[in-house]
């Protein structure tokens, strides 16, 4: 619900534009779920936790 509302914030759809994401769910989906991969195995690998 976070992500949903920061996707809406002007600030955030800025910062997203000028590293190439396009404005919409698709484009905004697509880089949530390649940044996903990388960093779940970094997490892993470190034991990382919420609190």
């Amino acid at each position: 619900m976070e992500i949903a509302m920061a996707l809406q914030s002007a600030q955030v759809r800025e910062a997203l534009a000028k590293i190439g994401v396009k404005h919409g769910a698709v484009s905004y989906t697509d880089l949530i779920k390649s940044e996903l991969g990388p960093w779940k195995e970094v997490i892993r690998a470190g034991n990382i936790r919420a609190d």
